[in-house]
């Protein structure tokens, strides 16, 4: 798999958590605004869940790339990719 194309996937990842599947902006900065009032246990709490929700979006990024790569549609893809890059 490409270079080209793993970045674009995570880059899909970072808009999607960002973005709003996940938490959207005005969630995040709840949740670090918690973070930082936290005591020690809670802060390990919020930190506990940030890390679950991270390997939970690697492991779908993953199963992107497998699926992707299995059905062949990988290079079809990428060629999206490239268009969609070219937008930005």
């Amino acid at each position: 798999m490409s270079e080209k194309f793993k970045y674009y996937v995570h880059y899909v990842y970072y808009e999607i958590l960002v973005g709003g599947l996940t938490l959207n902006e005005e969630d995040k900065n709840d949740f670090i605004k918690d973070f930082k009032k936290a005591d020690g246990a809670k802060r390990l709490d919020l930190w506990d869940y940030a890390l679950g929700q991270q390997v939970l979006w690697e492991n779908v990024i993953a199963d992107l790339q497998r699926i992707a790569k299995e059905q062949g549609v990988d290079k079809e893809l990428e060629k999206m990719m490239d268009e969609d890059m070219k937008k930005l």
